[in-house]
């Protein structure tokens, strides 16, 4: 089906290899279920996407555009949702091939990724994500997939054939999109299938798993989800619980038959002590039976067990516990469930608990605390929730009143941390005076702060976003110096997209001081959390990539306060916030991108928008970054960037060229990820949304000016800065990917766009899930 063409740069010879045999596949396949006339029309589609490889000017690419959507549009309704259908699944395979090269090259290089000494805790907190709106039984096959082509390609068999088609068949069989709204079961148990897969589990509980902890927000998450409550919050606890308990109880059903083995065969002081050992297993079988379902004195019940399993260790010599397989996991275990779930962080936001005194009834965030203080029966609740974070934390009354409130929920003296989310620059500014106020008042030796990336990049842009967080970093570090003996812990809501915080993991932390390190902890949402945990061999690179940075910052790290660059984030600042507060802006986000149709794709649990765009507070800030993934323009990283820059002075410039050429680690990284926007976006696809939308001519004309000019002074811009025409010069074979990959998603845009016009829903979502697996980092 799709031919790379020739490369001249540096994609590995076995990606292309690997591209070429899978994608031939899919083509048969399509052939064989949907005959010769829809493959030819897939085929015609594909050699014309070719043409837009070649540079051409924006004015050429829009009338290729043009051209392309006539073509899509002689299809029937049912040719449509196919040929959406097989450019969706092409791209997600790609995905998977690139997974499965990518976990080659390392396992050829395994030794150059071990950490060089021993880590730091690191925290990773899974959340559901709007972009995650795969159907389960496409994960699945999906999942399959991957196995079974990382297999041939590490054994060196690229003869695919016999095991893949029929996977492949089942992928056409089946669709993208979920077509029903996902519950937040749903999204925990999609999170659990990931986590507990065979290939998963034994990097977990192995030693690449050492001092990694996992924490969920899929269950404890309050914050504006309606849909989040005592009951829920259990059903996530419990979904974890089985998958954990069937966890323990296979490696407790291997470590008996180890014994039983060692009893026969070993000699008799060995044997002996086997089966004083196999006695003791007894009470530790028979006490996980009562730990299957949760319940009150839950707590209890598990330390119970922890007894027994003691006992059970004590009957084994240290010859014999070095020789039992099993018994290192099971302790690994324990050490990262010590309730056996995954547990979970708490959030609601702080009007809640300032307006609490006056409600008449509880609310859900106070029934979730009091149902924790059941399960843990007055004993310690964190194995269960690790702590309850306050939305938009402004003041450090707002931390009077979470405390009040906990003391209502669990009794005058909780055990139960409370954590500021500082979003808003503002806020971000003032956060390290609310927190020295509580610490000093509360006389605390340890503090978590978490820190927004998505509200502050949503209100001012990325670079002021960026420039506030570590500004704020800074000054928590000052903190920590000012008060002996307080650890503190960063806790970072970052997203998969530039957007959101995410990025490389050298280019989020480059600015990071040493102490921010001490800790590593990051959320990881939906497809991250898929990318991550691929393969086993992705997932080692990963953890060893966040230790190798973790071991080398050790020297102390001096905050740079350039006028300059905070001139020039103000200017930024400045012009974002004026835009997307403009009322005729937001008409044209609501007519003009997919933000008016989220409720339809059904991407997610909680409300995917506000019910009226009123102003930039009546934003969500996943979605709005959403909206403009899936139109291929990613506004946020990149708006305002040029005219800031036309703005500054002689002088500014030249110590912006500095500060961008490696002084300032910040700035760098951040242009760096700017050069990858820049890269991906497709001014000539989000003008066809705007072509298309009931805005009319003048505005139409207004915001086609307006775009296309301030992309011109954005480019014109990262050129002076860096002193690079390639915006991707630091990965030259990222760019030729994206230069083949990006022309295989127009047609999804295209048959997006037919979905709109028609309110064919079901379209609209296959689409909409194809333009996020080609565009990967989505939120």
């Amino acid at each position: 089906m799709i031919k790379p063409e020739a490369m001249k740069t540096g994609l590995p010879s076995e990606l292309k290899s690997l591209v070429h045999e899978v994608s031939n596949l899919w083509g048969e396949v399509i052939f064989e279920e949907a005959g010769r006339g829809l493959f030819q029309k897939v085929e015609d589609l594909r050699e014309f996407l070719k043409v837009f490889r070649k540079k051409t000017s924006f004015r050429q690419s829009f009338q290729l555009c043009r051209r392309l959507q006539t073509r899509m549009h002689k299809l029937s309704p049912q040719e449509l949702i196919q040929v959406t259908h097989s450019f969706s699944v092409l791209l997600e395979l790609t995905n998977i091939c690139e997974n499965s090269v990518r976990s080659l090259k390392l396992r050829q290089r395994q030794k150059a990724i071990q950490p060089p000494v021993k880590c730091n805790e690191i925290y990773l907190v899974l959340t559901a994500h709007p972009t995650e709106s795969r159907a389960a039984e496409m994960v699945e096959t999906l999942n399959s997939i991957q196995r079974v082509i990382s297999l041939a390609l590490f054994e060196g068999n690229l003869n695919l054939s016999e095991k893949l088609k029929p996977l492949l068949r089942r992928l056409w069989h089946l669709r993208m999109a979920k077509q029903k709204k996902p519950e937040v079961r749903d999204e925990a148990n999609y999170l659990y299938s990931i986590l507990f897969q065979p290939e998963t589990l034994a990097q977990l509980l192995g030693p690449a798993g050492e001092q990694l902890f996992l924490r969920t927000w899929v269950g404890g998450d309050k914050d504006g989800h309606p849909g989040v409550d005592e009951k829920v919050m259990l059903e996530s606890l419990q979904g974890s619980r089985t998958q954990i308990m069937q966890v323990l109880q296979n490696l407790i059903s291997n470590l008996q038959n180890e014994l039983l083995t060692f009893q026969k065969l070993s000699p008799n002081d060995l044997a002996n002590i086997s089966q004083r050992a196999l006695r003791q297993l007894r009470p530790v079988q028979t006490h996980l039976r009562s730990l299957q379902r949760l319940q009150a004195n839950d707590a209890l019940r598990v330390e119970k067990w922890k007894i027994s399993f003691a006992f059970f260790l004590r009957a084994l010599n240290p010859s014999l516990q070095k020789s039992l397989i099993h018994l290192q996991p099971i302790q690994r275990l324990i050490q990262m469930f010590p309730s056996f779930v995954i547990p979970l962080e708490l959030r609601e936001d702080s009007q809640v608990f300032r307006d609490f005194q006056n409600l008449k009834s509880r609310p859900a965030i106070f029934r979730m605390l009091q149902t924790l203080q059941k399960i843990s029966g007055g004993r310690d609740p964190r194995g269960y929730a690790r702590g309850l974070i306050i939305s938009m934390c402004q003041s450090l009354e707002d931390l009077q009143a979470a405390e009040f409130f906990l003391k209502k929920a669990f009794g005058p003296k909780p055990s139960f941390p409370i954590i500021p989310l500082f979003e808003k620059s503002r806020d971000l500014k003032n956060g390290h005076l609310i927190a020295e106020a509580w610490i000093r008042q509360k006389k605390l030796k340890k503090f978590e702060v978490m820190l927004g990336y998505s509200d502050s990049s949503k209100e001012g842009g990325v670079l002021p976003s960026r420039i506030a967080i570590r500004n704020a970093i800074f000054e928590f570090e000052k903190l920590s110096r000012r008060i002996s003996g307080l650890q503190l812990t960063y806790f970072h809501g970052t997203g998969g997209s530039v957007d959101r915080g995410g990025g490389s993991i050298e280019n989020q932390t480059a600015h990071w001081p040493p102490v921010a390190f001490e800790r590593y902890k990051v959320t990881l949402q939906g497809e991250m959390i898929q990318r991550t945990f691929s393969t086993p061999d992705i997932f080692h690179q990963y953890l060893s990539k966040i230790r190798l940075l973790c071991s080398q910052r050790k020297k102390h790290r001096i905050l740079q306060t350039s006028p300059a660059l905070l001139s020039f984030s103000e200017e930024i600042s400045h012009f974002y916030r004026e835009s997307v507060s403009d009322p005729l802006f937001l008409k044209m986000v609501e007519k003009a991108s997919a933000y008016r149709f989220l409720e339809e794709l059904r991407i997610g649990s909680r409300p995917a928008k506000r019910k009226k765009l009123e102003g930039l507070s009546s934003l969500r800030a996943i979605p709005w970054i959403l909206a403009w993934t899936q139109t291929r323009i990613l506004l946020p990283t990149w708006w305002g960037f040029g005219t800031a820059y036309s703005h500054m002075n002689p002088s500014a410039r030249k110590e912006l060229r500095r500060l961008a050429r490696g002084q300032d680690p910040l700035f760098t990284s951040y242009l760096q990820q700017l050069g990858f926007t820049l890269a991906k976006i497709e001014l000539a696809i989000w003008f066809l949304y705007l072509e298309q939308s009931s805005l009319s001519a003048l505005e139409k004309e207004q915001f086609y000016q307006r775009f296309q000019n301030e992309l011109k002074l954005t480019h014109k811009a990262f050129e002076d800065l860096t002193g690079k025409k390639d915006v991707l010069w630091f990965k030259p074979w990222l760019q030729e990917s994206i230069r083949l990959r990006s022309p295989l998603i127009h047609p999804l845009n295209i048959a997006q766009l037919k979905a709109w016009k028609n309110g064919d829903f079901g379209l609209l979502r296959e689409a909409s899930v194809g333009i996020a697996c080609g565009m990967l980092t989505t939120g």
